[in-house]
């Protein structure tokens, strides 16, 4: 028997039509929780999000962070999250602060865009082979003029 809850799927709602804010802020009921946040990715378990109620107790300047993601969402929300955006503009400082991981299973309501996000490149590494010598071949130099003969 399993203990593992089964994975429920998000019902996501697109804005009202008289709301007259932000169309990137999305709102998430998070456990006994109503939070704003603007969505960085997603997937089938997990919502990674700013969390806009964060700036204030943060010090976190919200007036730019807000013209950053306007930007952002006019322009390249299509192409990639907003995390990158921020990266490009060395907002991660303070941005980080208000990075949340959200478990889906216990969302009740969104209502906003969900950013979707499949990022399946992995960067390779290429590394040179490591040269061993043979011990009796290394020759170990020691420089004597920086020893104090009166030692």
């Amino acid at each position: 028997m399993s203990t593992r809850k089964p994975k429920c799927s998000l019902l996501v709602e697109s804005h009202p039509k008289d709301y007259n804010g932000y169309p990137f802020i999305t709102l998430i009921q998070y456990q006994d929780q109503t939070i704003l946040a603007i969505v960085d990715n997603m997937d089938d378990s997990k919502i990674m999000a700013y969390v806009l109620d964060y700036c204030g107790p943060e010090s976190v300047d919200e007036p730019q962070l807000l013209a950053v993601a306007k930007n952002w969402f006019e322009n390249s929300r299509k192409m990639y999250p907003i995390s990158i955006e921020f990266a490009k503009l060395n907002m991660t400082n303070d941005t980080s602060k208000l990075f949340r991981i959200l478990n889906i299973n216990y969302v009740t309501r969104f209502i906003g865009p969900a950013s979707q996000y499949t990022i399946s490149q992995s960067q390779t590494i290429k590394r040179r082979k490591r040269k061993t010598f043979p011990k009796d071949q290394v020759a170990i130099m020691i420089d004597l003029s920086i020893v104090d003969p009166s030692e």
